[in-house]
């Protein structure tokens, strides 16, 4: 009995004194981030500008930096709504609170979200989305004058034959297109490779330096029977998408160059892909 009641007492000891500690708190006790309130880091993405057919620029700051200094900013994005910060993630000079961050590689007529993340000694926060449509380019005007189906090989007018395009008929790159003409030296192939299905845009000739990460790089050929002569670079082709994603085109060159012997031969021409 003596036992039962120093149980109860000491009961009561400890839920008395668990109550007045309790009743005497002023913030919630299972709160366990109340005191990194207002240390973690502020950070806003501001706005979106256009550079170029596949690249934009964006403009953040940070707002405050907490109870630290930043150790680590940055920007992610992606296709979907909301990024996570390892989506195609750029860091920024974290000593520097205001950021323009160029962002490059982009698909024409598509829509990204660009989010940006910032983190100091007490913890890491997420700035504000931001959706960017890129615009599709315009088709580009061929600065010279050219007959439709004609290619003038050497001073001399051939009319294009059959057309080929899709990924099959790339010989360096991931799409190729290819006209066939019937010359007075035989049969001829005017090869174009790029390195994704092309779009309305002006190219230029990269033919043995082929840059794999240039959207307007193409490299170019010309085929005589088993002789294969190759675009100078710097040439420029002139690309319009007739119908969107179906492989028709229409490819404009005025003064392209290659050297089958000592003697250098100018070539120009107007066709669309069949």
């Amino acid at each position: 009995m003596m036992k039962k009641y120093f149980e109860i007492k000491y009961l009561l000891i400890i839920l008395s004194i668990g109550i007045i500690l309790f009743s005497g708190c002023d913030k919630d006790p299972f709160d366990l981030f109340d005191d990194f309130k207002g240390k973690t880091p502020v950070i806003s993405t501001d706005s979106i500008y256009l550079l170029s057919f596949d690249s934009v620029v964006v403009f953040s700051h940070i707002v405050s930096k907490g109870g630290s200094d930043i150790e680590i900013a940055g920007l992610c994005f992606d296709n979907q709504p909301n990024p996570s910060e390892i989506s195609n993630q750029l860091l920024f000079n974290s000593s520097q609170n205001n950021f323009a961050t160029i962002v490059t590689g982009l698909d024409e007529d598509s829509t990204y979200y660009f989010k940006t993340f910032a983190a100091n000694s007490f913890g890491s926060v997420k700035g504000n989305i931001i959706s960017f449509t890129v615009p599709s380019s315009k088709p580009p005007v061929a600065p010279c004058v050219l007959p439709a189906g004609k290619i003038t090989d050497n001073g001399f007018s051939y009319t294009v034959g059959t057309t080929y395009s899709g990924s099959v008929y790339a010989y360096l790159g991931s799409y190729g297109i290819i006209a066939s003409l019937a010359t007075i030296s035989g049969q001829c192939d005017y090869s174009f490779d790029f390195n994704e299905q092309p779009v309305n845009g002006i190219y230029t000739v990269n033919a043995y330096n082929f840059e794999q990460h240039n959207k307007r790089s193409i490299s170019m050929f010309i085929r005589y029977s088993f002789e294969r002569y190759r675009i100078k670079d710097g040439g420029k082709i002139y690309i319009e998408q007739i119908e969107k994603g179906s492989g028709k085109y229409k490819i404009s060159f005025c003064d392209l160059s290659y050297t089958p012997t000592s003697t250098t031969f100018k070539t120009k021409g107007s066709f669309n892909t069949q």
